[in-house]
């Protein structure tokens, strides 16, 4: 995915802003015929923004909103798995509340890291 906005500094420095659903991975800058890519990954750490519903019992599914959801691996409610996660978009993941979960914040892990919801998930 390319990058929204590039700024040359002087020869050896490059600034560009990470487009929206940008992935985990290396890096890669072209020039004419030559590509070098980076050797370490630059990494897309995931934001939780909301959920809804805010309370549900297990079997509930959760639409969770926030960015760089695409490469999620895993959502816990506390710290129980869900039963289900659907990757809907970069923007939103569905997660199905599992037995056992109490009330607590949700956790969504990703290939560039963790968040966890400001807010408690409410079990009822």
């Amino acid at each position: 995915m390319q990058a929204s906005t590039i700024i040359l500094t002087g020869t050896t420095f490059i600034t560009a802003t990470v487009p929206a659903a940008a992935l985990t991975g290396p890096v890669t800058v072209t020039t004419g015929s030559t590509t070098l890519t980076s050797s370490h990954a630059f990494k897309v750490l995931p934001t939780i923004t909301s959920f809804t519903p805010t309370s549900g019992g297990a079997g509930t599914s959760v639409v969770i909103a926030g960015t760089g959801l695409t490469q999620t691996t895993l959502v816990k409610f506390g710290s129980v798995k869900a039963t289900s996660v659907t990757v809907d978009s970069d923007t939103q993941v569905t997660a199905v509340v599992p037995a056992g979960a109490i009330t607590a914040a949700i956790h969504i892990t990703t290939q560039g890291g963790a968040a966890a919801s400001k807010t408690k998930f409410t079990v009822n």
